[in-house]
């Protein structure tokens, strides 16, 4: 690979799309051979799903997703991790910078022998452009100055988002960045700086790009407060060459470390530690070794091993008559599979380059159930000279281990702070250290030696603080702790964990076949013949994917022998109980069928019907799910029973308003692409999760079919619910579920009902509140196809449009509209516009809903604009007592409006709406204002 490029997108649904098609075009038409790698993150639009459609269109396109946002920096981080290219790259997704820099400036890097070529804005030559706004270059003014003042003078401009690398200078800067906000660009160069890396920076085209992420309210103070900070953390000198420490400190550690109090207390820590997870003689694994006297001490606990990378500390452990010593680097364990029981990894992992590649390689070797126990060094504000002798990368937040532990497929389950009484000595001695010692003799802490009366005070408070932790968690310390498992989900080993984060894009068969599986060894093997029997009889290809759901019988023994060397099934397994919705949900996201299901494996509905319910889905439905129309029992039933099933149907088709008789049946299939959005979007894990997706479906206006099935109870077969619990829990789940989707992202009065709506908007528009309504219906011709976005009730088209004979589509979040709509046989469905995207009609329209979208409203309208075929119609309330001119009216009308419409956003004024359609020039056909002048209304003909 020559050129990985790496964009970070965060909510760029709307720009990425146009973008990446620029892209593509530009390394298809190179000779040099390029990857492109988009960071999605942790969008909340549909900027994951834009990301992965485009997988098909280019060979070497990777798609990696954070759960939660970061920080452009962390993605910038994370792409540069697993870039393959020997120049690595990263590139704004606005498109701000175009692809066409790349090969103009890769001279300065591949024949000039530079090795970071970052893009500016100040330097100009007669090729490059520049279209800046006059606020922002006041603004990177103003940042710049403060740069040359404390940090360097030699870059004119920091913050261009385009960045060249050569790929031998990411890890020694990258694994000593902190910064996550957009004030890492100086953090990286300052590094780079520190490393004597060659920069050169040039000129480039830059262009604004409406919609940006940089806030110039919010984001100019925390990058302003990133240079003082870059220049406190990387204050002292960085030495490539030194990779582990010397001699000297190791010595020193060996003849102090026993009796020393930092590292008898921590010692003492993490035996106490180990004693708490109750294994009984454990194998333990202490990686990162040092001088061996902590394997001595975890040897009265269990059968230990340890490994190290440097000669000397292996030298030091020989010292001390261990044997089961390796020598191996961290990221590369030379140590089999699944091997340990608990592993220790004690302020080691701040010594590595790339610590989730560390962290994964102890995951290897960790047994599933096992667990790992971290130490590292707390809060970059106490680094020192210590941390420089001592080869330290970094010192760590609870926030960036918990990013790396993630990103290695672990989890923390218990995380705080030690050495918790000793924190303001040691903060301060080291701002002292570092203030009026010299930066050219470098000392550890451990080096000044501790009067004997003082070690063993501190070493008294430190077990008072052991005694204090057992019970609350401490607020801050010099060191972090954690205790780690490994994530829920282990795969077959013959599923890549990518199919799992992607959603499984691969479509390999024509069915897959989930077997959701809890103590289920008695009737597995015999009924999984019964499945195949059927499906062999027919002319589909088809898998069988296992999920067990940490059973406690043999049936993951049961599974692994049933599955070994059959190509048309794989597996998976929880390690902890997650309940039966998660499990299937699993199954469907790893499976590579075009159409998925799955039944119960009690047979109690039997295998016959998967044959009739592919067959409809191939008809044109997206789910098809068994009804149970006629139920034996071959024991008696209990009424009970009987009674709680008929209440919870009954309970459910009134508050949800889903026309579906038998929501809870185990037997259901799907059409895959149109189901996998829909189990994101589900929360329960647990038997409500059947009726959380059928009322997902439903409302997303999903093609749904119910299919006859006879239901035979079983005598032989233990149910696994529980009776009384199982039904509360069904019934507060409903509810639950029928209040987070009442008033979708809305959550003031007016949203939580039709007729609530419908009573506050007559009463705040009074004899104009027709006014809106007539005005678009005006303008949309007879038959026409029309989608109404954010519909709300549906009274444009029950009033008006229906009568003009158009084919109409409403779309809302809100369920209590989508709900009663559906009711009344509308074609209305659920639909979230940041997610979601909308289908192609002649006539778009959005009535009194863009102001909810402010800062992003451009994004929104482009969505409008590449749906409509003719026109886009907007409406927009101008004028209502919140823009009084009297400000103490204006002030008591906002506050109310908060309460009805739980909106905080701001409205629009007339003069802001009237710039905002304007910006699109000849696009914008026609623009007039309402009777009463409540609302502005905008007529669109789209460009394409």
């Amino acid at each position: 690979m020559d050129i990985s490029i790496v964009i970070p997108s965060f909510n760029e649904a709307g720009r990425l799309p146009r973008f990446l098609d620029r892209v593509i075009a530009y390394c298809n038409n190179s000779q040099n051979k390029y990857e492109i790698i988009v960071v999605d993150d942790g969008s909340y639009d549909a900027t994951y799903q834009v990301a992965m459609s485009y997988k098909p269109k280019f060979s070497n396109f990777y798609v990696l997703k954070f759960d939660k946002n970061r920080g452009k920096g962390c993605a910038v981080k994370a792409g540069f991790m697993m870039a393959k290219g020997e120049i690595c790259l990263f590139l704004d997704a606005d498109g701000s910078v175009g692809p066409e820099e790349i090969e103009k400036n890769l001279h300065f890097i591949t024949e000039e022998n530079y090795d970071i070529f970052i893009g500016s804005r100040v330097i100009r030559d007669e090729s490059s452009t520049l279209g800046v706004k006059w606020y922002r270059r006041i603004m990177g003014m103003a940042f710049n100055s403060l740069v040359h003042l404390l940090l360097f003078r030699d870059i004119k401009d920091t913050q261009c988002g385009f960045k060249m690398f050569k790929k031998k200078a990411i890890n020694p800067i990258f694994s000593r960045n902190y910064i996550c906000g957009f004030g890492f660009d100086i953090e990286i160069l300052y590094i780079a700086k520190k490393l004597n890396y060659r920069i050169k920076e040039g000129s480039v085209s830059w262009r604004h790009i409406g919609g940006s992420k940089f806030s110039l309210i919010g984001d100019p103070m925390p990058m302003f407060f990133d240079i003082f900070q870059v220049r406190l953390t990387h204050s002292a000198p960085v030495n490539l060459s030194i990779k582990y420490m010397g001699l000297d400190e190791y010595k020193h550690i060996y003849d102090l470390e026993e009796d020393y109090w930092w590292f008898a207390s921590r010692r003492n820590l993490v035996s106490h530690l180990i004693k708490l997870l109750g294994v009984s003689s454990p194998s333990i694994l202490d990686a990162g070794s040092g001088t061996g006297l902590n394997l001595l001490s975890f040897g009265k606990l269990g059968k230990t091993f340890g490994l190290d990378a440097s000669n000397q500390a292996i030298e030091f452990c020989t010292r001390r008559d261990l044997k089961n010593i390796a020598q191996c680097e961290i990221e590369n364990i030379c140590y089999k599979e699944k091997t340990f029981d608990i592993i220790t990894c004690l302020d080691t992992l701040e010594h590595i380059e790339n610590p989730v590649r560390a962290l994964s390689e102890l995951s290897k070797v960790l047994k599933d159930d096992g667990k790992l126990i971290l130490a590292v060094p707390a809060f970059k504000a106490l680094w020192s000279q210590h941390d420089d002798i001592s080869c330290h990368f970094r010192r760590y937040s609870k926030k960036l281990l918990l990013y790396d532990l993630n990103d290695a497929g672990l989890k923390s389950e218990k995380m705080g702070y030690f050495f918790f009484t000793s924190f303001f000595a040691i903060a301060a001695m080291r701002i002292i250290k570092k203030l009026l010692l010299s930066k050219k003799k470098i000392q550890s802490d451990i080096a000044i030696s501790l009067p004997r009366p003082l070690n063993k005070i501190l070493k008294f408070l430190f077990r008072m603080e052991m005694k204090v932790f057992q019970h609350v968690g401490l607020p801050f310390g010099t060191t972090l702790y954690a205790v780690v498992s490994k994530k829920d989900l282990v795969l077959d080993s013959s599923v890549m964990a990518a199919s799992y984060k992607s959603s499984g894009s691969k479509e390999d068969y024509d069915v897959s076949i989930i077997i959701a599986c809890y103590n289920e060894e008695n009737l597995l093997e015999n009924n999984i013949k019964e499945i195949q029997k059927v499906m062999d009889s027919t002319i589909y290809s088809y898998e069988l994917v296992f999920v067990d759901d940490k059973s406690k019988d043999k049936t993951r023994d049961v599974i692994i022998r049933i599955t070994k060397d059959k190509s048309n099934m794989q597996y998976a397994f929880h390690r902890k109980n997650i309940g039966r919705g998660g499990t299937v949900s699993d199954g469907i996201r790893i499976s590579r069928g075009k159409i998925v299901g799955f039944l119960d494996i009690d047979l109690e509905v039997d295998a016959v019907y998967i044959p009739s319910m592919v067959q409809a889905i191939n008809r044109g439905y997206d789910v098809v799910t068994g009804f149970r129309f006629y139920r034996i029992s071959l024991h008696p039933t209990s009424f009970t029973r009987h009674v709680l099933s008929v209440l919870y149907r009954r309970f459910m088709r009134v508050l949800l308003s889903v026309p579906i008789e038998d929501s809870e049946t185990g037997y259901k299939f799907f059409n895959r692409k149109k189901i996998l959005p829909l189990i994101e979007k589900t929360k329960n894990k647990g038997w409500f999760w059947d009726t959380e997706i059928m009322a997902l479906a439903f409302y997303t206006g999903l093609r749904i079919n119910e299919i006859p099935c006879l239901f035979i109870r079983k005598p032989q077969k233990k149910t696994e619910v529980r009776l009384i619990k199982d039904t509360i829990d069904y019934f507060i789940a409903l509810w639950k579920f029928r209040l987070e989707m009442g008033a979708g992202e809305n959550r003031g009065v007016l949203y939580s009902s039709t007729l609530m709506y419908r009573f506050f908007m007559k009463l705040a528009y009074g004899q104009n509140f027709e006014s809106r309504y007539e005005a678009i219906a005006e303008h949309i011709p007879q038959g026409v196809s029309v989608i109404d976005v954010c519909c709300g009730d549906c009274y444009l088209y029950h009033k008006y449009l229906k009568f003009k004979d158009v084919k109409y589509l409403g779309l809302d979040v809100n369920t209590a509209f989508v709900s009663n709509a559906l009711k009344k046989k509308l074609n209305v469905r659920l639909f979230d516009i940041n997610v979601d995207t909308i289908p192609t009609a002649e006539y778009i329209i959005m009535q009194s809903s863009l102001y909810q979208f402010i800062p992003d409203e451009k994004l929104i309208l482009e969505k409008l604009f590449r749906s409509a075929t003719k026109a886009v119609i907007v409406a927009e309330p101008i004028r209502n007592l919140s823009t009084s001119d009297n400000l103490f009216i204006a002030s008591i009308a906002k506050t109310i409006g908060r309460l009805i419409t739980g909106s905080t956003a701001m409205r629009f004024n007339e003069q802001s709406l009237t710039k905002l359609f304007n910006t699109y020039g000849e696009q914008l056909k026609s623009k007039f204002q309402t009777k009463g002048g409540r609302e502005l209304v905008a007529i669109f003909e789209p460009k394409k």
